[in-house]
């Protein structure tokens, strides 16, 4: 990440990112810097939307996602990185495992619907989010 402190050039240039930067790893790597770094929401929203675009399947990207959900004070970031988690690597045990665990702990009403959504495009047909939409009922 250089040496910008500006809030906007820095989502400016993760939008810039998501356009040019498909599966490149050194993009990944700025991103998730930039993620650690900011406190502005508009900025981690925009990394953490650029992170599910540009390299689909990335671990790096999917930990930090996780991350997100798990640590962001903001219920918009977190819904957005659970969003993107669908969008990212839907196969992923871990995606997967993360939505549940949404489901049964979140306490806002959206997250926890959004990732009920997520389950059912991700991994339908699976036994386990089978059982886990049903306790829903």
């Amino acid at each position: 990440m250089g040496s910008s402190t500006n809030e906007s050039t820095l989502c400016e240039a993760a939008f810039s990112l998501e356009k040019i930067g498909v599966e490149n790893s050194k993009v990944i790597e700025e991103l998730i810097k930039l993620i650690d770094s900011t406190t502005n929401e508009s900025t981690l929203w925009k990394a953490a939307e650029t992170l599910a675009k540009i390299y689909p399947g990335n671990a790096k990207a999917v930990e930090k996602l996780i991350e997100l959900i798990d640590f962001a004070s903001d219920e918009g970031i977190r819904r957005l990185a659970a969003l993107s988690l669908e969008k990212i690597n839907p196969g992923n045990p871990k995606t997967i495992e993360k939505l549940i665990e949404l489901i049964d702990f979140a306490s806002d009403e959206g997250i926890r619907r959004l990732a009920a959504l997520s389950l059912e495009k991700i991994n339908p047909g699976n036994p386990k989010t089978i059982e886990k939409l049903i306790e829903l009922i």
